[in-house]
């Protein structure tokens, strides 16, 4: 007997099969005698390999992560591993180095190895019965569930902390803001504080090249604050406020977003508005873990969790 044929004789999911073998999360206590019952009337012998080949299920949830170095991905990998653990599942990532054939090159690998659900990407893999959950870029329309750091509310409460402060003239460096959908609702965050707080942006402030940096910070004018929005925007305006200290930019204010490695090198000379990454993973397999308790007809897609950042620092 596979657990396929235990999960259909008890009228459970393969997944909650697992957790009552593994005795790993949570099973209504009817529902674990029944399988326990099973287990005792046909003496089963579980061995994860051989349920494996029978069932042709590798109790294996695939995550492409877009890169291993860059430190969010790493927590929330950290998040991810915590909880597959927790539900006898493991947990196999895959770095695609953000190149897209590396991507596509793995998506094949999840079907080939029959993997229970994936974080990250596909549509594809969706329609073919792979449970998906995304964590950074949402797919519109595509039904799909997803984890994601609340960019806009990160901003907004980022400004927020510098009002708090006595900043009112706020420089926002945006970085590659193009195409990039996070640092864009980061950006609608920050304009809706400002004007929340009765502040204007004039056009002088909106940061989007290594050069306007440069011209606020020699500027007669210096702005009370820079809010950088993403890693480049973090990184340029690192090197033009500390390259060579012109009078006055030492009481300038620095924050960044996603920026917990910029902000320990500086101590106390910066604020970091930062995601918990370990939660956004745990909550990713969460959703997985429900997908693959709900028959397929009874299962609502497209759901949303949301993970807020908090603001450190100074």
């Amino acid at each position: 007997m596979n657990i396929k044929e235990m999960a259909k004789l008890a009228g459970v999911s393969c997944a909650t099969i697992s957790r009552v073998l593994n005795d790993s999360g949570y099973v209504k206590e009817d529902t674990r005698k029944k399988v326990m019952g099973i287990i005792k009337e046909y003496n089963y012998t579980p061995n994860m390999i051989a349920r494996s080949l029978s069932s042709k299920d590798s109790f294996t949830i695939g995550m492409i992560i877009p890169g291993v170095g860059e430190k969010q991905y790493g927590k929330i990998l950290e998040g991810a591993a915590k909880e597959t653990a927790k539900h006898g599942y493991s947990l196999v990532f895959m770095d695609s180095e953000n190149d897209l054939k590396t991507e596509k090159k793995w998506l094949e690998e999840v079907k080939n190895q029959h993997m229970k659900g994936l974080r990250g990407t596909l549509q594809e893999l969706e329609e073919q019965g792979t449970a998906v959950v995304l964590t950074e870029k949402d797919v519109k329309n595509a039904g799909m569930d997803g984890v994601f750091a609340d960019e806009f509310r990160g901003a907004y409460e980022g400004i927020c902390r510098l009002i708090e402060k006595g900043c009112k003239r706020i420089g926002i460096a945006v970085g590659q803001m193009e195409n990039d959908a996070a640092t864009e609702e980061r950006y609608r965050g920050c304009v809706q504080a400002l004007e929340d707080n009765g502040i204007a942006l004039p056009e002088e402030l909106i940061l989007r090249e290594v050069e306007d940096i440069n011209r606020v910070l020699q500027g007669k004018k210096l702005p009370d604050a820079l809010f950088a929005l993403n890693e480049t925007a973090v990184g340029q305006c690192f090197k033009e406020l500390f390259k060579g200290k012109k009078q006055g930019t030492e009481k300038i204010l620095f924050m960044g977003m996603d920026a917990e490695k910029t902000a320990k090198l500086l101590e106390d000379e910066m604020l970091s508005v930062e995601r918990d990454g370990r939660k956004q993973g745990k909550e990713a397999v969460k959703l997985l873990l429900e997908a693959f308790d709900t028959e397929e007809n009874d299962r609502i897609r497209g759901k949303r969790v949301m993970i807020p950042y908090k603001v450190t620092g100074v």
